[in-house]
């Protein structure tokens, strides 16, 4: 619960800092000439990529045949991930894939439901002999729009699109004994918005929240992303931080069961952009 509530506050921290940059960054932005091309070329057809260091933590408890894996790690990993990003006007297509994994020793708990809710929940945990190694896939398509008036160098997107993930865990457990591969896939229907300001020709800020689920595929998904940049000759140079959120529940039992509760992505990205 401790580490919960640390969690949540530095995640309250971060959107109250970007919010504040966001705040001082608009005057000078309302001075840039509407004739110049920003950082995101509203004016012409454009083309972006973008890939990234992705340095991120996993948290989260997996569920395989009523037994519960506690995934976590207070150590970033380095994984990757690419952004496509593809528009004119107001309108553009983003797309982005990317790949985190972590490793470790693993504890077990039992599903409360599977002794009546008595005993050996998820808080009264044993340590065990056995590694887990999970990796998580995810690739999202997402269609994006302009509203309000219409400015080159900031403004308000709202987006829709499709989130894919694939889950896939190795363990090796030794008391119960759970050895093999397990995992579940599923695509979610997403929707949020993203907020971008221009600070002169060479710095930029966005920001970006989404929901997703709905019951179709997880549970509820959400996710708070804010990056910043700085333009060098023909890159762009990027610092960004992410948090994904999931709750996902199959409908099989036994050893096809794959539950992840409270599970959570995050960490910084460091990314290079080039435009076309």
């Amino acid at each position: 619960p401790i580490g919960s509530t640390l969690r949540v506050a530095r995640h309250l921290v971060f959107v109250a800092a970007m919010v504040v940059a966001s705040a001082v960054a608009m005057p000078a932005a309302a001075q840039e000439d509407e004739g110049q091309q920003d950082t995101y070329g509203r004016h012409d057809t454009f083309g972006r990529v973008s890939p990234y260091l992705w340095f991120s933590g996993i948290d989260g408890r997996a569920t395989i045949d009523d037994t519960i894996v506690h995934i976590g790690s207070d150590q970033l990993e380095t994984n990757f991930a690419i952004q496509f990003e593809y528009g004119k006007g107001r309108w553009r297509a983003v797309f982005e894939a990317s790949r985190r994994n972590v490793a470790n020793s693993a504890e077990k708990g039992v599903d409360p439901k599977s002794t009546g809710g008595h005993c050996c929940g998820p808080d009264k945990v044993a340590q065990l002999d056995g590694p887990y190694d999970l990796t998580i896939t995810s690739a999202e398509l997402m269609a994006s729009v302009q509203v309000g008036p219409f400015w080159t160098n900031r403004g308000i997107e709202v987006q829709a699109g499709f989130r894919y993930t694939h889950h896939d865990l190795d363990l090796a457990l030794t008391d119960p004994v759970l050895v093999g591969n397990f995992g579940s896939s599923w695509v979610e229907p997403v929707a949020g918005l993203r907020y971008y300001t221009a600070v002169g020709s060479k710095v930029w800020f966005t920001m970006r929240t989404n929901i997703g689920g709905f019951g179709l595929g997880p549970e509820f998904t959400w996710v708070l992303d804010g990056e910043v940049g700085y333009r060098v000759g023909g890159l762009d140079i990027s610092l960004r931080y992410k948090y994904l959120e999931t709750n996902y529940r199959n409908s099989s039992a036994g050893l096809e069961q794959y539950d992840w509760k409270l599970g959570q992505s995050q960490g910084w990205l460091l990314g290079v952009s080039h435009k076309w």
